[in-house]
C-alpha cells in the first residue's frame, strides 16, 4: 500500500503504482516509452496516445471515458469553449 501523503506516488498506464522517489523517474520511462519533451517542448507535460485501425472503437471509449475521469468534464468544456469548439474534445 503506498500511502500518497508519503511523497506520492504515480499512475501509470491506468494500473501501475510508482512511489515518488528517486528511482520513479527511470521506472516511469521504463512503463511509458519514448519521452518527446525534447523534440516538442512547446507541449510540456502532456500525453500523447497513438490509435490506429487496429484499435478498436470500445478501447477509444474507455480511453476517453478515463481521460474524463481523470482531467474533468469542465476543464474539457472549458478548453473547447476557448477554441471557439463544441462537444468534448476527446471523442
Amino acid at each position: 500500500m503506498i500511502n500518497l501523503y508519503d511523497g506520492g506516488a504515480y499512475l501509470v498506464n491506468g494500473m501501475d503504482i510508482i512511489p515518488d522517489n528517486q528511482e520513479a523517474q527511470a521506472a516511469i520511462k521504463a512503463k511509458t516509452g519514448k519521452d518527446i519533451s525534447r523534440e516538442f517542448p512547446e507541449l510540456g507535460q502532456c500525453a500523447l496516445y497513438c490509435v490506429s485501425e487496429l484499435t478498436a472503437q470500445e478501447e477509444m471509449d474507455a480511453l476517453a471515458d478515463a481521460l474524463e475521469e481523470i482531467i474533468g468534464q469542465e476543464s474539457v468544456k472549458e478548453d473547447q469553449e476557448q477554441k471557439g469548439g463544441s462537444g468534448n474534445g476527446i471523442r
